[in-house]
């Protein structure tokens, strides 16, 4: 079954949405349900055009392989990194290509300590891979560093345990030095959630090779209660606990690998205490893992406690030896503007005081990703008040995306007269292409286009219609695509109604013929009259029955004649607005137009 395109799914969310706006918002006269249904499905005041966006993929030239040897690694170090990170989309025999904006990245990171760039901060787009920009260096320095370690014993399973044992660290059997190589600094839990995935999956396949690494998630969501006793004790029941959820981690993980293989995708979304993540912070403080995942307000509040002394005081430790250099990560940079911004550059500096490091020391390692940083003074500005650190030690790496390359217009059902091939004989990424280029503005900047002015570039102005367009969106769905593709993402918005108004005079005569009407022309925005002169008001209905009301903010007095209402408030605006029910009655009226039949006489 072929996948519908974004003009049928929009349809049927609109569909889906009315009927929700018929059955929650229910008119008893079936004429002006229909009516207002007709009314909010054609306006744009519920639904917009649907947007299209070329998602331009960065092409990968550089092999990882070949880059890890000219930075002084090993070749199989590249291979290892990139076969953890990029296994699944490699080919049989092959080696991982990376991005030019990658490469670059990882080449600054391994300049020297006081040399001009070697803190990247990456500002390319959605999907090119900016995760993966600083995974490849933190994992590449831990295998280089990792070479130097003795083979060492299998994690001490603590939560399989008795509960009287004293308790030890996963870690405790280890020879090597625990210590924070890395941290990466996620603005949010969710952000963090949202790719540790992918640090999981390397972690393991590295631990499979040979090469075993720590990573942990400190959040307030990890397991291990401070309670009065930081550490835990002989009998306490909170190591119980803590043992139980590992167990039941393990062995739901055991059961998922017995039903889906052990190389399934979906895996990498499950932890499991025994392949290289410390999920308990008591873990964590007593053998500190070699990437640590937070975020600044956690990290804040590690800084200021004396439980997480240790973590600090053992990865200080590490840093005094010769060759050790300390990996930041600030993800999302952009976000940490204003108040916020200078909290936490505060907390950045708060943590190399603790390790006893200075901004600028040679030690010292920062990588950034951003989606609107630019590299103008502005920018560089901003990261030197930030990190402290002098605007010449970053290197702002922008990455190029493909470039989009389309005849338009294309044909339809014939050649066109600049000799292109018709749409119906296109392939789906050759169509994906012009779809991508018809989303390019005059000033050659491709961004998210209304689906119309795509179709009228696609075909020209004068042959673009709706079916066509659909088809062509169908048409690049069925192919599935392939690596001369273009992906395009479909943005589909809808908002909850803020009201209806009606014209107050019953025959009016810009309204659609109806019998017994009590109200006149639907409108879906407040004005103050009608185009047959009558005064506009708040459309209002029972919830119980759906009859309808009039209502309308009291705007003058007429004395013995009553008051002159409004649909719009007098007081611009509203200090404070409130629900209809709760409207003083000297600013608000409503009335029930027409006359209430009743067979009982007076």
């Amino acid at each position: 079954m072929a996948t519908p395109s974004p003009v049928r799914v929009y349809e049927q969310i609109k569909e889906a949405y009315l009927k929700y706006v018929d059955t929650a918002f229910w008119l008893r006269d079936p004429t002006l349900l229909a009516e207002r249904r007709a009314l909010l499905a054609r306006s744009d005041t519920l639904f917009t055009d649907v947007l299209l966006e070329p998602v331009l993929p960065y092409d990968p030239v550089e092999r990882l392989d070949e880059v890890s040897e000219e930075l002084g690694l090993t070749r199989e170090a590249g291979l290892l990194v990139g076969e953890a990170l990029f296994r699944r989309i490699i080919p049989p025999g092959g080696s991982a290509r990376i991005h030019p904006h990658q490469a670059r990245a990882l080449r600054d990171s391994f300049l020297p300590g006081d040399a001009p760039g070697r803190n990247p901060v990456l500002t390319s787009g959605t999907g090119s891979g900016k995760t993966e920009s600083f995974l490849i260096p933190i994992l590449l320095r831990l295998v280089g560093e990792s070479s130097h370690w003795r083979p060492q014993p299998e994690p001490h399973e603590w939560w399989m345990g008795q509960s009287q044992a004293d308790w030890t660290h996963v870690r405790s059997s280890e020879s090597r030095s625990a210590a924070v190589r890395a941290i990466v600094l996620y603005p949010t839990n969710a952000l963090v959630e949202d790719q540790i995935s992918r640090l999981r999956s390397a972690v393991r396949y590295m631990g499979a090779n040979g090469r075993r690494l720590w990573f942990g998630r400190y959040t307030g969501l990890t397991l291990g209660s401070l309670a009065s006793r930081p550490r835990p004790g002989r009998r306490d029941d909170r190591v119980e606990e803590a043992a139980l959820e590992l167990r039941i981690m393990a062995s739901e993980f055991d059961d998922l690998v017995r039903a889906m293989g052990a190389d399934a995708e979906i895996l990498r979304e499950f932890a499991d205490p025994r392949l290289g993540e410390m999920l308990t912070r008591w873990d964590m403080v007593e053998a500190p893992p070699d990437i640590l995942v937070t975020n600044y307000s956690m990290l804040n509040a590690m800084l200021m406690r004396d439980f997480e002394e240790p973590l600090f005081e053992a990865t200080k430790a590490w840093l005094r030896s010769q060759d050790s250099v300390l990996t930041l990560v600030v993800d999302e940079l952009h976000l940490y503007r204003g108040t916020q911004g200078s909290e936490v550059a505060m907390v950045v500096r708060n943590l190399l005081d603790r390790l006893g490091i200075g901004p600028d020391s040679p030690k010292l390692r920062v990588m950034a990703t951003s989606a609107s940083l630019s590299s103008s003074s502005d920018g560089l500005s901003y990261l030197e008040e930030f990190f402290g650190i002098d605007r010449c030690a970053f290197d702002i790496v922008a990455g190029v995306p493909r470039r989009p390359v389309a005849n338009l217009p294309v044909a339809l059902g014939s050649l066109a007269s600049n000799g292109n091939a018709p749409a119906e004989h296109m392939s789906g990424s050759a169509l994906s292409r012009a779809v991508a280029a018809a989303c390019r503005g005059d000033g050659g900047i491709t961004r998210a286009t209304r689906l119309p002015l795509v179709g009228a570039r696609l075909f020209g102005p004068d042959h673009y219609d709706e079916p066509a367009m659909e088809r062509v969106l169908e048409s690049i769905s069925a192919s599935g695509g392939d690596s001369d593709a273009i992906p395009l993402r479909a943005h589909m918005f809808a908002r909850t109604m803020r009201g209806m108004w009606a014209c107050s005079d019953p025959h009016c005569a810009s309204a659609p013929a109806r019998e017994g009407a009590s109200v006149g022309r639907l409108f879906d925005k407040p004005r103050n009259t009608c185009e047959c002169g009558g005064r506009v008001l708040e459309l209002l209905y029972c919830f119980e029955c759906g009859d309808v009301s009039l209502g309308g903010y009291v705007v003058g007095d007429l004395g013995d004649e009553g008051v002159l209402l409004s649909s719009t408030p007098a007081e611009v605006p509203l200090t404070e607005p409130q629900p209809l029910f709760r409207r003083d009655v000297s600013h608000y009226r409503w009335y029930r137009p027409g006359v209430v039949p009743t067979e009982r006489t007076w």
